[in-house]
């Protein structure tokens, strides 16, 4: 829902001061689908939503395992 939306807004300016130069792309991610609350706010705020739909067919195209995943996770902390 809004929530989504409304974190990666409040969050894009932190990460843009950390990453000065650097591009970002507000996106929202979900297993599943957003209402329409949630589009209407992503078109609001220019925030890329995906979907379970498209998240099947990017894991598809693009395959990523535990272990990759995990080591990913890792390494952040």
């Amino acid at each position: 829902g809004w929530d989504a939306i409304k974190e990666v807004v409040a969050g894009a300016p932190r990460y843009q001061a950390r990453y000065p130069g650097t591009r970002f792309r507000r996106v929202a991610l979900t297993n599943q689908q957003f209402n329409d609350n949630a589009r209407d706010q992503a078109a609001r705020n220019k925030v890329f939503l995906v979907e379970r739909l498209q998240l099947e067919e990017l894991l598809t195209k693009f395959p990523i395992y535990s272990h990759e995943f995990e080591d990913e996770v890792a390494g952040m902390f």
